[in-house]
């Protein structure tokens, strides 16, 4: 029986080793997309939340889905998000692209004049290059979105809430209305307040006339959350074609100065492109809904549940006591709240109508959790005039709100 050579051995063995090392680069930016949408999601939500490298590795996965989901989109979808193109001069960059894609065919037919058109090359591919860099780092100002308002505005409120007669429901969402309005009319020259208003603010004031006094622009009424898809389709379709131009940009004919300059450039776009983009996936194309859930806790008796009755359930909250009249433990089940995150050791909740609070509460706490529904802290769930929190939807009006 015939033996195989060692030069074929050694080539089988180069294949394997090329393929162990391109799985091993692939697994690499998978993570390092995952880490970096990890740490930007919660910056924007404004929670320190620790992972796992198999956590990582799942948000790049989700990443990739909606990379394959919305390239269809961007044609279907054209239509509605169109005018996102002009805001930061989105479309000049796409006409660089473009630009730059004629220049790059007329150089490799060998027209004349080479060196203009690699100049054009080099200056198309650096403006469209300062554009995308200019619009992602703006998307990225957006931070803290559960809770932008600054501490002056909410001392005003603290208070407030403590008064008995604005323990229920229904006085909760009025002033939960009356802090977004405030922070409308005082937030205006805060950082990241213009990306707050049109992507996270759910009073949605574009779908609103200005109001007397208010000068800033309304643009017409689209919801926040179909304002940020727009504007997460119109950056990716920038980014593709961008990432399409520096891909023909490498295989420019030459090794004269301005090639290797223009392929260095290419170099240096794509990689900046390659990690930021999640980072505008994190903040605009990652899904923002939440399990609406009520907690059922365990609260010792004596300790901050029975203090002036603030965390005692009353009417629907009341729950039977764990052991009976005897227990030192009593049960409280609370109002509806938003799920942030949960593992073995805690679980972060969104206390949206106790002052906009996020709250961690250890696992040994937690009794139960029973999910309502879903749905994201920035939609406006009233569906003419006015204002209803999503998570209020669950429960009578005259639902107690109480801190834990």
């Amino acid at each position: 029986m015939s033996e195989e050579s060692p030069t074929n051995e050694k080539t089988s063995i180069n294949w394997l080793k090329e393929l162990s090392g391109i799985g091993l680069g692939v697994v690499a930016i998978l993570y390092v997309c995952g880490y970096l949408i990890h740490i930007v999601y919660y910056r924007l939500l404004g929670v320190d939340v620790g992972a796992q490298p198999l956590t990582y590795l799942k948000l790049a996965g989700d990443y990739l889905v909606s990379i394959l989901i919305s390239i269809p989109q961007l044609f279907s979808l054209f239509g509605e998000y169109r005018h996102a193109l002009y805001e930061d001069l989105l479309w000049l960059g796409i006409l660089f692209c473009f630009l730059s894609l004629i220049c790059i065919f007329l150089l490799r037919r060998r027209r004349p004049k080479s060196r203009l058109l690699k100049s054009l090359i080099f200056a198309f591919i650096l403006f469209t290059f300062l554009i995308i860099i200019s619009s992602e780092f703006k998307v990225l100002r957006a931070r803290n979105v559960l809770q932008p308002f600054s501490s002056v505005e909410m001392g005003n409120y603290v208070r407030t809430i403590a008064d008995e007669n604005n323990k229920p429901m229904e006085k909760r969402v009025s002033l939960t209305q009356e802090i977004y309005e405030e922070h409308e009319k005082l937030g205006v020259n805060e950082p990241g307040f213009d990306e707050w208003d049109q992507w996270f603010n759910p009073l949605n004031p574009s779908n609103r006339q200005a109001e007397s006094g208010d000068q800033r622009p309304k643009k017409p009424g689209l919801p926040a959350q179909r304002e940020r898809a727009n504007s997460y389709l119109a950056l990716m379709l920038l980014n593709i074609l961008f990432l399409g131009v520096v891909f023909m940009a490498f295989w420019l004919s030459g090794n004269g100065l301005y090639s290797k300059v223009i392929r260095i450039e290419a170099l240096t776009g794509l990689l900046v492109a390659l990690l930021l983009f999640p980072c505008i996936y994190a903040t605009l194309g990652k899904v923002t809904s939440f399990s609406v859930v009520r907690l059922k806790l365990k609260v010792e008796s004596g300790g901050g549940a029975d203090r002036k009755g603030d965390n005692t359930p009353q009417g629907d909250n009341k729950v039977p006591e764990a052991g009976g009249g005897e227990s030192e433990q009593k049960e409280l089940l609370t109002h509806p709240v938003f799920l942030i995150f949960q593992d073995e050791s805690e679980v972060i909740v969104y206390d949206r109508l106790n002052l906009f609070q996020i709250k961690r509460v250890p696992r040994s706490q937690v009794i139960n959790i029973n999910q309502l529904s879903n749905a994201s802290p920035f939609d406006n769930c009233q569906l003419e005039k006015g204002f209803t929190p999503c998570e209020s939807l669950w429960v009578e009006s005259s639902t107690p709100i109480i801190d834990f």
